[in-house]
Order: structure tokens, then C-alpha cells, then sequence
């Protein structure tokens, strides 16, 4: 495959969506990859998340995408329109780690569950 290192890309782009990839330094390539090759799963308004899986990695590695790329776009996550424009886009978090609460939400945690009991 032939990358260029221009902010040139395929895939096309909000106004808000281009603030982000600026904001998050989002690699443009990165973003080229999982359009066309990320997973979709519903999202609101009709539009739908894009992410790539681990198991593609290999797969697209012989497709010849450079390590480096499919590293990144396993970190991202992005929206897409019905009409295929990305709406935003965001660095993924794992789905297997704790989300960390702050001291007085897991306070409230604990008194309803200790309400519960009574």
C-alpha cells in the first residue's frame, strides 16, 4: 500500500470531527484503516461506532498496513454518519479495565447497597 504524509485523507470529515483529529493528534492513516476496516456497532442518531478487534491485526498485516498504523487504529474508536462521514473520534479504552470512581460516588455506592439489606 502506498501511504502519503499529507493530512490528505479519504475519509470525510465534520467540522467538528477535524477539530478533534487535530486536538487528539489522531493519525490520519490510522483513521483510513478503520474506515475500512473496523467492526460497526450501533450508536445514537442512527450512526454507528467503528473500532477495530485484535484478530484483524494479522490479517491486516498481510493486507500490508505497516505495525505501526494497525497499533493506532486499535486505540481508536470512531463515529460515522449514515452517509459514512466521520462524525468524531476518540482513543478507545479497554474494555477490560475498571472505570476509576471518584471517593464520594463510591460512598453512595455503598449506602444504597447497605439500604437494600434493610
Amino acid at each position: 500500500m502506498n501511504y502519503s504524509t499529507t493530512s490528505q485523507s479519504a475519509v470525510s470529515l465534520t467540522k467538528h470531527a477535524k477539530y478533534r483529529v487535530e486536538q487528539r493528534c489522531v493519525c490520519n492513516q490510522a483513521l483510513e484503516l478503520l474506515a475500512l476496516h473496523g467492526f460497526d456497532s450501533p450508536a445514537r442518531g442512527g450512526c454507528v461506532r467503528r473500532e477495530l478487534r485484535n484478530c484483524q491485526v494479522s490479517e491486516l498485516y498481510e493486507l500490508g498496513y505497516p505495525l505501526n498504523v494497525i497499533e493506532k487504529a486499535l486505540r481508536l474508536e470512531a463515529v460515522f454518519s449514515e452517509i459514512e462521514t466521520v462524525v468524531t473520534v476518540y482513543q478507545r479504552t479497554p474494555r477490560n479495565c475498571r472505570i476509576r470512581t471518584s471517593k464520594r460516588r463510591l460512598a453512595a455506592q455503598q449506602a444504597r447497597r447497605d439500604w437494600r439489606k434493610l
